[in-house]
């Protein structure tokens, strides 16, 4: 039975003979009920205090449980985080070596192709310094020939100018000395009569007939001495000459002027290799051109 400090203030006592002493049992009772009353209190505070303190409890032992909950949690988490992290780590390591050998290889590829653009860029430079400097050698080769040729003109120029003056000169000097000679001829063969003296006169009229026909091949106005001579040789001389004096200029006509042609002819080759070259430089330049603009557009791929 529960026993409260007021149950124990009020408890009555039976009444016996030779009994205690009731003021000493009711200030006993009063001191128990109080000291009773204070262990009740004490009891009811610890109660309460063991109450508030299981509530911390509880609370703390709540806070554990998710703090454990937690912690495992963050570690879980953690743990595939870690994971999750590796695979990244090792995927973007892995897209990083791929891209690596990727651009090596890529970078291996255009250093060849840029080896091999710079190969035949060497290749067709070596071929276009060679044929441009055998064309500007040929070309050198015929500008010297034309200077020589020039050089030739001009030497034969000065000469054909000389011999014109020469000519001339011999011309007028010559028409006079062959008058003088007609004349003398004529006078002496009407003084000597006789045929030795006419055979020497034959012979010495023959040479200076030739040499007026050689003088004639050459200059067309010594012709009048020429036919002079002819009048002078038909009056009494050998009826032959004028008939080869008539043949000679055709022979002379004749070879000369084929001499002239075959020197025509001639001199017109190394105009037609001029002209050659000339075409040969013009289909150069157009290849050179076809390869100068067909090179900037593979340079751009780059």
């Amino acid at each position: 039975m529960k026993v409260t400090p007021l149950d124990i203030r009020k408890q009555t006592f039976k009444k016996v003979l030779r009994g205690v002493d009731l003021e000493e049992v009711r200030m006993f009772l009063e001191l128990v009920a109080s000291e009773y009353e204070k262990v009740v209190q004490d009891n009811a505070m610890m109660a309460e205090k063991l109450s508030y303190q299981e509530e911390r409890l509880d609370e703390y032992r709540e806070l554990e449980k998710s703090l454990r909950n937690s912690l495992v949690t963050a570690e879980r988490i953690t743990a595939e985080s870690r994971e999750a992290s590796d695979r990244e780590a090792e995927r973007i390591i892995g897209d990083a070596q791929k891209r690596a050998e990727r651009i090596l290889e890529d970078s291996r590829e255009r250093l060849q192709r840029l080896v091999q653009e710079v190969e035949n860029l060497r290749n067709k430079k070596e071929v276009y310094v060679r044929r441009f400097r055998t064309m500007i050698e040929s070309q050198l080769g015929v500008l010297q020939e034309h200077e020589q040729q020039f050089d030739e003109i001009e030497t034969l120029e000065v000469s054909a100018r000389d011999l014109l003056v020469r000519s001339e000169r011999n011309e007028e000097t010559g028409y006079s000395r062959r008058q003088a000679e007609i004349v003398s001829i004529r006078s002496a063969r009407d003084a000597n009569g006789s045929r030795d003296d006419d055979s020497e006169r034959r012979a010495s009229s023959s040479s200076r007939i030739a040499e007026a026909r050689a003088l004639a091949a050459r200059n067309t106005r010594p012709t009048r001495v020429t036919d002079e001579m002819d009048d002078a040789e038909g009056d009494g001389y050998d009826d032959d000459e004028p008939a080869r004096a008539h043949e000679r200029p055709t022979e002379t006509n004749g070879a000369p002027r084929r001499a002239e042609t075959t020197q025509e002819e001639d001199d017109d080759e190394p105009f037609l290799d001029v002209r050659q070259r000339r075409e040969g430089f013009f289909e150069f330049q157009a290849d050179a051109a076809g390869e100068k603009s067909a090179f900037p557009t593979r340079r751009a791929g780059y």
